[in-house]
């Protein structure tokens, strides 16, 4: 929902007083990399424990979510989502079988608990025009605790699941996986094009060795890569038009080493088209830092927290944000196109109640910054899925859920904010350069975020589609309005632009509370120019009609 409005009563408003000068954009039409929509994916997890995701959005009883998790979910208008792990996925007790209707050889219904299975998933993916993108367990085979051949055919039964044609000549000894789905109502494929192989196996290098006996590392990769091959063989057998994911996840020294030598592997690259990385920051806060001294919450002021945890993802030389980890930077020196299979502002630790570091909107403002970090990796980064997308315990959701279904579902401020930047963006990215730009001073370490000699006060990026452009803006600054000038380099506007911003509370009554809010504002235009205000800690993407046609 948005308001054409001046101001909005609860939220920062344009009465403040800007301090400096203006700041002068100016915009080219020059493309630095394409911008894929499925950037703005979500992951529906299953977690193993602690947390009930989707099963917590049921209507109590059933297996339908409920209407208004429907509703929200369709109004995040969501072009991809993964499903269903996560570590779940690896576990062996549990396998996919168990969580569908109709198994070839068995009676049994599905207990309360798995009711929210594949089969749901997937109509709902049909329901809301959303791609799929479906998880299997290789774990299994890589740890050996299944022969390679029984792992890589229970995961070729998941492709027959879902794309087989019914009557379908199925490899040998398969169950009939099709005739169990068109007997829960749906005889037509599902189609589901990209699988993922596991999640973070690669991140468990010293596990490898525990379970296999294979302690060297050459020989852990080479088994790894036999593992990949024969899932890629035997999930092709019965759909050769699937796409594939592996780990490319990096924990510590031994798995740089581990991931390193696989990626370099070029010839894997005929069977596997993405490597998978995530990004939380700042994740579970153990140690705390203030120009290079420990320190204690009670030590950090609000701005200090504020300003901290908005540096996110990292920061480059430029001050703004950008994905500099080892796993992602290994993925794209071995030229590998990259699926961010999980990521968010994921952060807990803080025992004394830090305001600003329990805001809910603080949390979406920071997933803008690894929004924009997306938008200028997209050369890299072809998929993204925010961790995690229904769920009612964990805090990370985007549709936080009542299991008893007393209270409406609700949107978080970091849902918003990823299905805002899904709406208003470009397909291309352009050059942007800037002056009277500010920057602040950021000393703190909060865990995995890191201090930056200098972080932008506006953390610009601008994309295309056609004949518009949308220029992404994330002010930083905790008090002050932010002026800005953009100048289109010689393209004309051709029409009224638009400022949509989403602005926020720190505080909130409640987990059921919505504090954040976009809010539409005219941008005065003259020619090629136009000019704007940013309020305090706010996040805009400015909407610009152009009369000449983009090439896309």
């Amino acid at each position: 929902m948005s308001l054409l409005v001046n101001s909005c009563a609860g939220f920062p408003s344009q009465e403040g007083g800007v301090i400096g000068g203006v700041t002068v954009v100016r915009i080219y039409n020059e493309t630095l990399n394409e911008v894929d929509h499925r950037l703005f994916g979500q992951f529906m997890e299953r977690p193993a424990s602690g947390e009930p995701g989707p099963e917590a959005g049921l209507i109590p009883g059933t297996h339908s979510l409920q209407p208004e998790v429907l509703r929200l979910l369709d109004e995040m208008n969501i072009p991809i989502i993964r499903f269903p792990g996560g570590s779940a996925i690896q576990h062996c007790e549990r396998h996919w079988p168990d969580f569908i209707d109709n198994v070839p050889g068995q009676d049994e219904e599905r207990p309360i608990g798995r009711f929210y299975g594949f089969y749901e998933f997937l109509t709902d993916c049909e329901t809301l025009k959303a791609e799929p993108m479906l998880v299997v367990n290789f774990r299994a085979a890589v740890w050996k605790e299944y022969s390679l051949e029984k792992a890589a055919q229970l995961a070729a039964g998941l492709v027959a699941y879902a794309n087989a044609p019914v009557g379908a000549d199925l490899p040998c000894g398969m169950p009939d996986w099709p005739a169990a789905r068109a007997a829960s109502g749906h005889p037509e494929p599902f189609g589901v094009r990209i699988f993922q192989l596991g999640n973070e196996w690669a991140g468990w290098t010293g596990s490898i060795a525990k379970q296999t006996g294979i302690i060297n590392t050459p020989e852990q990769v080479e088994w790894t890569k036999q593992c990949i091959r024969a899932f890629a063989i035997a999930m092709r057998q019965v759909d050769p038009s699937i796409e594939l994911i592996i780990d490319g996840q990096v924990w510590d020294d031994d798995d740089f080493v581990f991931v390193d030598m696989l990626l370099a592997d070029q010839s894997l690259k005929e069977v596997v088209q993405y490597v998978a990385v995530h990004y939380y920051r700042p994740w579970g806060v153990k140690s705390i830092s203030k120009n290079g001294e420990e320190c204690g919450w009670e030590d950090l002021t609000d701005l200090d927290v504020w300003r901290a945890c908005i540096s996110v993802p990292d920061i480059d030389s430029n001050g703004v944000s950008v994905f500099n980890d080892r796993a992602f930077s290994l993925s794209v020196g071995h030229g590998w196109p990259i699926a961010m299979t999980e990521w968010n502002w994921n952060g807990w630790g803080d025992e004394t109640g830090n305001p600003v570091f329990r805001s809910a909107y603080m949390r979406g403002v920071g997933a803008a910054g690894m929004l924009n970090a997306m938008l200028r990796s997209g050369g890299e980064l072809k998929m993204g899925f925010q961790s995690m997308l229904v769920g009612s315990e964990w805090g990370i959701m985007a549709v936080r859920v009542d299991p008893e279904a007393k209270h409406k579902a609700v949107m978080t401020p970091t849902g918003q904010m990823t299905a805002f930047y899904g709406r208003c963006h470009g397909s291309r990215r352009l050059r942007v350069e800037m002056d009277g730009l500010e920057y602040f001073n950021q000393p703190v370490r909060l865990e995995n975020i890191q201090p930056a000699e200098q972080v932008a006060l506006l953390d610009i990026v601008a994309t295309a589609t056609g004949d518009r452009i949308y220029m992404h803006v994330i002010n930083r600054d905790f008090e002050n309005d932010r002026r800005i000038t953009i100048d289109l380099q010689g393209m004309t506007v051709g029409g009224n632009a638009v400022s949509h911003c989403m602005q926020g509370r720190i505080e909130s009554g409640g987990i059921w509370e919505i504090v954040a809010q976009e809010i539409d504002r005219e941008v005065s235009a003259e020619d090629d120019r136009l000019q704007t205000t940013l309020p305090p800690r706010s996040v805009s993407i400015v909407e610009i009609p152009l009369v000449k046609l983009f090439a896309d």
